[in-house]
């Protein structure tokens, strides 16, 4: 149903640019809209969802995790009121860094507290 929508929408817009000799498209971007990569989530945030992805891969290492192993984490992230502030980090850069972790994560970094190359700087505080 919803593609039927979505093609009789794309129909009836054809139409109406054939009917007016429209040749081609003409949206331009500004330096300002040129599509900013910029993350919603605050620093605590971005800290919990790397700790998270930290702590996990070490059962997929087959490792013991550290005890407190999230609060720790989180403790040594952001502290004060720096968390509840708005990251610098941007969604992709926190994802690199989150899949760094959770896709196949260095067993042997985890060992020996070895920060993957996509997580050094993250997140990064305003």
């Amino acid at each position: 149903m919803t593609r039927l929508a979505i093609a009789f929408v794309l129909a009836l817009a054809a139409a109406a640019l054939a009917g007016a000799g429209a040749t081609g498209c003409t949206i331009t971007t500004t330096a300002s809209d040129a599509g900013t990569d910029a993350a919603t989530q605050t620093v605590q945030e971005q800290c919990a969802l790397i700790a998270a992805a930290l702590c996990n891969a070490y059962s997929s290492c087959a490792l013991q995790e550290p005890d407190d192993c999230v609060e720790n984490y989180n403790a040594g992230c952001c502290s004060g009121t720096v968390c509840g502030e708005a990251s610098d980090t941007s969604e992709d850069a926190l994802q690199g860094c989150v899949d760094a972790y959770t896709m196949q994560p260095d067993c042997n970094g985890l060992v020996n507290s070895i920060t993957p190359d996509a997580c050094t700087g993250i997140p990064q505080v305003p």
